[in-house]
């Protein structure tokens, strides 16, 4: 049995005429994306969340699970942690200090 989400993969690469690592990026963001939206929505209705924990988790989750269907290269989530991390520590915040 094939992998159904490598066969999607390629599919979309031969139809777009695309290399396959390119159309699994674009595969990533489409499961990604809409996603997030539906999580930040779900969890924080208000949007009174200040912190972005809720943009951190939601994103987060999209990015793994594309990672691990192999529609995104090892790489892409460790820059996204990275900036991640950014978001949840705010390094550069006026709350430091005063």
């Amino acid at each position: 049995m094939s992998n159904p989400f490598e066969d999607l993969e390629t599919y979309l690469a031969n139809a777009l005429n695309l290399d396959a690592d390119i159309a699994g990026i674009l595969l990533g963001m489409a499961l990604t994306i809409p996603l997030a939206i539906m999580l930040i929505w779900t969890l924080d209705p208000k949007g009174k969340d200040q912190s972005g924990n809720i943009f951190v988790v939601a994103f987060g989750l999209g990015i793994g699970i594309s990672t691990a269907v192999g529609w995104f290269p090892i790489y892409i989530p460790i820059i996204v942690g990275l900036l991640f991390a950014f978001i949840v520590i705010d390094p550069f915040g006026s709350k430091r200090g005063r």
